[in-house]
């Protein structure tokens, strides 16, 4: 039940997980990147990720603002809670969603329980 803020960081691979903390990072800039989130919250702010984004959040949230990224594809899925990727959604009883390509490098594979996951692109 802590809280870590993460500024100006560049990594290959990121894996972020909170249980019922807080994780804020600012200008993370990453290859593949994992989160998991239980009741906590993870925020990106004006981050950037290149690869295989895979997010999943119980009852916590998960907030990312990320620089465009031009081709991409994703899979939701949503049990109770709600999840947005830049305007495609999941939200409600056993809820999913997929789209856009599914080869791309930049993949989005998105799984709420009863949290949000909220995705935007600047």
């Amino acid at each position: 039940m802590g809280a870590i803020t993460l500024t100006n960081i560049i990594t290959e691979k990121t894996d972020l997980t909170a249980s019922m903390g807080a994780i804020d990072a600012f200008e993370l800039t990453t290859g593949d990147c994992s989160i998991t989130c239980e009741m906590g919250a993870i925020e990106l702010n004006n981050s950037s990720v290149n690869g295989r984004f895979t997010g999943k959040c119980e009852m916590g949230s998960i907030y990312a603002n990320l620089t465009q990224v031009q081709d991409y594809g994703w899979q939701m899925h949503s049990e109770m809670g709600s999840i947005s990727l830049d305007g495609h959604g999941a939200s409600g009883m056993d809820s999913e969603s997929s789209g856009g390509n599914a080869s791309a490098a930049n993949y989005f594979d998105l799984t709420c329980g009863m949290g949000s996951i909220d995705i935007e692109f600047y």
